[in-house]
C-alpha cells in the first residue's frame, strides 16, 4: 500500500554504491526509488554525487528513476582516484528543507507565494517577517528578481550582489536587509555599498525612504526580536 509522500531522503551516493558493491550486489535504482516511496513515503530523494562528465548517461538514468541529483565538486588523490565529501551539503539540504516546510502554506506577508532561501538563517528570518504584524509586506530577493547592487570587491573588480530581503514597513519606508552567517572578505564592502546606495537613492527621490539592516547570525540568535520594530532597534545602528 502506497504511503502518503511526506518524507525526504538524503543519500550519499558514493557510500550507497560502495556499500552495495562490498556485498557483491548490484542495485536497481529505479526499484530502489519505488521502494523508498512505498515503504517510507519519500516524496523527494536527493542523491549526492561527485560530478564526473564521463558518467553523464548514468546521471540521466538516475534522474529518470526519480532521484534529485545534487552534485559535489570532485577532487582527485595522487593516484587519480576521485574523492569528495558531501556530508556538509547533505546536512544543509536537510536543514533547508525542514525550514521550507514551515512555508508549506502560502505566506501571508510575502509578495510571492513561495519562499526560497539559501540558508537556515534566511528561511528563519523569512518566517519571522511573515509573522510580523508591524510590516506591510516583504520579498525574498534572488537572482531572477534582478535587484542587485554593484560594488568593488576585495580584488578591486566591479561585482554585483543581491541583498536578501526587501521589507515594506509602512507606506513610506522600505528596508533592504542582508542576513549573514559567516562573513567573507567581500561582505563588509557589500554592506558599505548598500548603505551608500540607500543614501544615494534617497537623495534622488522622495516617494520612499530606503534604509538598510545587516543581520548577523550570532546577533540574531542573541537578540531574537519579537517584532520588526525590535529588529530595527537591534540591528539598524550595528556595523
Amino acid at each position: 500500500m502506497r504511503k502518503n509522500l511526506e518524507n525526504n531522503a538524503y543519500i550519499d551516493g558514493a557510500n550507497l554504491y560502495n556499500g552495495i558493491l562490498s556485498q557483491g550486489w548490484k542495485l536497481d535504482y529505479r526499484r530502489f526509488r519505488r521502494w523508498l516511496a512505498e515503504k517510507h513515503g519519500v516524496r523527494h530523494a536527493y542523491l549526492f554525487l561527485g560530478l564526473i562528465p564521463a558518467y553523464a548517461m548514468l546521471y540521466r538514468t538516475l534522474q529518470e528513476s526519480g532521484f534529485i541529483l545534487v552534485f559535489k565538486e570532485v577532487i582527485y588523490d595522487g593516484n587519480g582516484k576521485p574523492k569528495g565529501n558531501c556530508d556538509a551539503d547533505l546536512v544543509l539540504q536537510a536543514a533547508v528543507d525542514f525550514f521550507e516546510k514551515k512555508f508549506a502554506k502560502t505566506p501571508k506577508k510575502s509578495v510571492f507565494n513561495k519562499i526560497v532561501g539559501d540558508s537556515m538563517l534566511e528561511l528563519e528570518f523569512a518566517k519571522f517577517l511573515d509573522d510580523c504584524d508591524d510590516i506591510v509586506s516583504f520579498a525574498k530577493n534572488y537572482l531572477e528578481i534582478q535587484h542587485r547592487i554593484d560594488y568593488r570587491n576585495a580584488d578591486g573588480s566591479i561585482a554585483y550582489y543581491y541583498p536578501d530581503f526587501l521589507v515594506k514597513q509602512d507606506a513610506k519606508t522600505i528596508y533592504i536587509i542582508e542576513t549573514k552567517g559567516r562573513e567573507d572578505l567581500d561582505d563588509p564592502r557589500k554592506i558599505e555599498r548598500l548603505a551608500q546606495w540607500c543614501e544615494d537613492v534617497n537623495k534622488q527621490q522622495n516617494k520612499f525612504v530606503y534604509k538598510m539592516l545587516y543581520v548577523k547570525q550570532n546577533d540574531w540568535e542573541k537578540y531574537r526580536p519579537k517584532s520588526f520594530a525590535e529588529c530595527v532597534r537591534a540591528f539598524e545602528t550595528r556595523p
